[in-house]
């Protein structure tokens, strides 16, 4: 699987279906029944599970094919996901008291592995009403794609642990994605190996989280630094994009050279970073 391609291919669905207009009205009592009865009934999309929990809604879509010859989606799996986009879309911007987050999650149930994204509900109102670009929408969605031996045959989605989630998860999951993405293939893909890239927020003392392992292709090379990259990945999320002052304090750390940073945070909105 060319993971490169799949997501290329996979948020243009998004941005097709994200160009549509949203007409109706829904209250949220019987959501579940409502977006499977519109993928039913318009789409004939029968196999989808859906279910709400707590500020969260999940779609589940088993796909027998999936990804096909060099990284393209199979013609009808790329139609039955637009569709649904457009359908969960359609929904949750039309309803009375929508959730906060919405996550659809795709399984190759042949091959054994799951294409999961989470989005805000707020992000999806914004492009709405122009407030944000198509561009920064797919910026602040989370994308995970992971092989897993158990989505193989699963057509009632019990492989997956389904959870509400919470908007500081979802932010030190978006600022660990960027990361990831700028250091191996964006601009700094030139200098560092990237091993790996995690966010999470610790409830216990409110601090959001960010541990990487990078290191430079070469040492006597003179690179950007990862680490300032880093910092300023998380002050746009955290200050510029969502204005999130839900925290005390904040992590980064490179695990592979040991420089990390701790701060409140009163000191990490002063950092001031472009």
């Amino acid at each position: 699987m060319a993971k490169k391609s799949l997501i290329a291919i996979l948020l243009s669905c998004l941005l097709f279906s994200a160009c549509r207009p949203v007409s109706s009205s829904y209250k949220r009592e019987n959501v579940e029944a409502i977006l499977k009865n519109i993928c039913q009934k318009e789409f004939s999309i029968n196999e989808i599970i859906v279910k709400e929990i707590k500020d969260t809604f999940w779609i589940y879509l088993p796909l027998k094919k999936f990804v096909v010859a060099k990284g393209k989606l199979d013609p009808e799996a790329k139609n039955k996901i637009s569709h649904i986009f457009l359908a969960l879309r359609r929904t949750i911007l039309s309803m009375q008291n929508p959730p906060k987050f919405y996550a659809f999650a795709i399984s190759d149930i042949t091959y054994g592995y799951d294409y999961i994204e989470i989005g805000y509900v707020d992000d999806l109102r914004k492009l709405e009403m122009f407030y944000i670009s198509r561009n920064q929408l797919l910026e602040r969605t989370v994308r995970i794609i992971r092989w897993d031996e158990n989505a193989k045959g699963d057509l009632q989605a019990a492989h997956l642990k389904m959870f509400d989630i919470d908007f500081p998860d979802f932010l030190s999951l978006l600022i660990a994605q960027k990361i990831r993405e700028n250091l191996s293939q964006g601009r700094l893909a030139s200098y560092y190996i990237l091993v790996s890239s995690q966010g999470k927020f610790n409830p216990d003392t409110k601090t959001i989280e960010i541990q990487y392992s990078a290191f430079k292709k070469n040492e006597a090379e003179k690179a950007p630094s990862s680490f300032q990259e880093a910092l300023k990945i998380a002050y746009y999320f955290i200050v510029k994009a969502y204005d999130f002052g839900g925290f005390n304090y904040i992590e980064i750390k490179n695990n592979y050279s040991g420089k990390s940073r701790y701060l409140s945070r009163k000191a990490f909105w002063e950092l001031r970073l472009d």
